[in-house]
């Protein structure tokens, strides 16, 4: 497991080494969880990553925005370590 600072980092770890189910916080710096998902699902090495993007329960555009990119999961903030690992458990089957 790896953690980025913001999204240019997670491509970065990407070009390194696989990875396991992303959680995205929409709001990173540098490039949003759009930018770092639609890099991620445009190179054959990565686009079978499952995605979490996490946001503001405010962020009701936002979700909508993350379901037309088919994204895997939505968490709201703030987040509930249960329903986390739940997520996390479902996505690696």
């Amino acid at each position: 497991m790896s953690a980025a600072i913001d999204g240019q980092n997670v491509i970065d770890l990407l070009q390194n080494e696989s990875s396991d189910p992303m959680i995205c916080d929409i709001d990173m710096p540098e490039m949003n969880c759009y930018q770092v998902f639609k890099f991620v699902k445009s190179k054959t090495e990565t686009t079978i990553i499952p995605f979490v993007f996490v946001e503001l329960s405010t962020q009701k555009n936002e979700i909508e925005k993350g379901g037309l990119a088919s994204v895997n999961s939505y968490l709201s903030k703030p987040l509930h370590e249960e329903v986390l690992l739940e997520i996390i458990v479902g996505l690696l089957g």
